[in-house]
């Protein structure tokens, strides 16, 4: 009951109403969480897309995620060693779209 206690009093205590506003606010959070993750693989697949131009603008060799240039910060540099290791623990093959999609959208902070 502690759970739906919030929706008690903004129901006066009417359990069926608070019930409903639960299942709506439940319903509310999956539209959000949908749309989070749109915009989640957006706001990843273009910094990916405008990193591996910089850094081959450079003439570099290799992905911006090795790192050549040091600009990444040390947080950013683990996340990705730990993709890499999901990725080999999954048995797939390594490539630039597989690192960029293991890296959570939290990731992208530490540029």
């Amino acid at each position: 009951m502690a759970r739906l206690a919030s929706y008690l009093r903004a129901s006066s205590d009417d359990v069926s109403l608070a019930l409903r506003l639960y299942e709506w606010n439940t319903q509310i959070s999956a539209a959000f969480f949908e749309l989070l993750s749109d915009v989640e693989v957006v706001v990843r697949n273009s910094f990916h897309e405008q990193l591996t131009v910089w850094h081959h603008g450079g003439n570099s060799g290799g992905h911006w995620y090795d790192n050549e240039h040091g600009f990444l910060q040390p947080r950013a540099t683990a996340a990705i060693h730990e993709a890499r290791i999901r990725i080999a623990n999954k048995g797939k093959t390594e490539t630039s779209d597989q690192i960029v999609a293991e890296l959570g959208f939290g990731f992208w902070r530490f540029l």
